[in-house]
């Protein structure tokens, strides 16, 4: 998990940027999966959103690992 500043994210979405987001994409093609969390958010979020926050990343990010290493057809949730 890395915890990135409002500077890093564009804009008009909750998407990386620059060369935090090329970090995260090598990273992620080592077998590395990375979760970023978005330090304003994240202290806008109520104390029991955030570990439930948390769960739901690491979730898609799993299914997302495991079926970029399956070679499947179906695309993950």
């Amino acid at each position: 998990m890395k915890v990135f500043y409002k500077e890093a994210y564009s804009n008009n979405a909750n998407r990386l940027r620059g060369y935090h987001a090329l970090e995260q994409k090598v990273l992620d093609k080592l077998g590395h999966p990375l979760i970023s969390v978005d330090a304003e958010r994240w202290m806008e979020l109520p104390d029991y959103e955030k570990i439930p926050s948390l769960m739901h990343q690491i979730r898609e990010k799993i299914d997302k690992f495991q079926w970029n290493q399956s070679n499947s057809d179906v695309i993950p949730r």
